[in-house]
């Protein structure tokens, strides 16, 4: 009986300190909004210059191994769309400039850029108010890609 009482006291212990440890809030975790598409444009009015502060292409790290600095900005946003201009410098002192008109596609929760150049692409995104921060992530001249802005 003095066996069973132990290892009946031991399991609820064991189950109480996985419920702790299961409840604890990640540190590193960070709240996202992005259940209002009109936060994202209101947020890119408001603060039309933004930084990136990591570019991954295929999982792999960009900044500062090839790509030294990158910004997007974005311009007024009228009947449905906006002007956008993303500027990325390479450590080699080669540029990147994409000029055009975006689009927020609130269903899909994806930015569609089209550039001057003809040239078509979306990227979904998520709008962290707390950091301050947009996270960008699709498809990108044919590589997976993710992009974290910060306001400049």
């Amino acid at each position: 009986m003095k066996t069973l009482f132990s290892f009946a006291a031991s399991a609820i212990f064991v189950l109480l300190l996985f419920a702790v440890v299961a409840c604890q809030k990640d540190e590193n975790e960070k709240p996202t909004d992005v259940s209002n598409t009109s936060n994202l444009i209101a947020v890119l009015q408001q603060h039309a210059h933004w930084q990136s502060e990591s570019h991954r292409i295929e999982g792999v790290e960009a900044i500062p191994a090839v790509v030294s600095s990158e910004s997007f900005s974005f311009g007024t946003y009228t009947n449905g769309k906006g002007h956008f201009v993303w500027e990325t410098l390479f450590t080699d002192g080669g540029a990147d400039y994409q000029e055009g008109d975006f689009h927020v596609d609130t269903l899909a929760r994806e930015v569609h850029f089209s550039t001057t150049l003809q040239k078509t692409f979306a990227f979904r995104y998520a709008l962290d108010t707390t950091e301050q921060l947009i996270r960008f992530s699709g498809t990108y001249n044919g590589e997976d890609t993710a992009i974290t802005l910060s306001q400049k």
